[in-house]
């Protein structure tokens, strides 16, 4: 099937995450509340809204995998500053070109990639950025077809 590489955003109150939790916790646990307390009013007090999204899916079964592995080459639409070629002065680009080199699947940027960040005196220099998955799509791999010499 087709790869979107599309988010939506849903809302869902903490509350309900939080009795999603609970209900997970036996009953008869003496502290099942605030435990669960602690947990939803940490990521609430310090807003981490990328555990609260993990916590969430893991509630309901989903997983948010990457589906890149580390060496895959890719094509980046992260924007980057940087000095292009045809331009005389340092504008917003797509990274474009890349490596995976790290993934960490609980982060919010997922997928750490290298490339080559174009300098003002036309060097490349290799750079490296922790982007979100979804901002990458693999490069299509060429395949060539030699005849065989009879």
């Amino acid at each position: 099937m087709k790869n979107f590489n599309k988010q939506i955003q849903i809302t869902v109150e903490l509350d309900t995450i939080a009795q999603n939790l609970l209900s997970t916790i036996r009953e008869d646990e003496k502290h099942r509340e605030l435990i669960v307390e602690a947990i939803i009013g940490k990521m609430e007090s310090t807003n981490d809204t990328t555990a609260m999204t993990l916590l969430y899916n893991a509630l309901n079964g989903f997983t948010n995998s990457v589906n890149f592995k580390e060496g895959d080459k890719v094509i980046c639409s992260n924007e980057i500053y940087a000095h292009w070629e045809e331009e005389q002065r340092a504008s917003m680009r797509a990274i474009g070109e890349a490596k995976i080199i790290e993934i960490n699947e609980f982060a919010k940027n997922k997928v750490k990639i290298e490339y080559y960040l174009p300098q003002s005196d036309g060097s490349l220099t290799k750079s490296s950025s922790w982007v979100s998955h979804t901002q990458c799509s693999k490069v299509p791999v060429e395949v060539t077809i030699e005849e065989l010499a009879d």
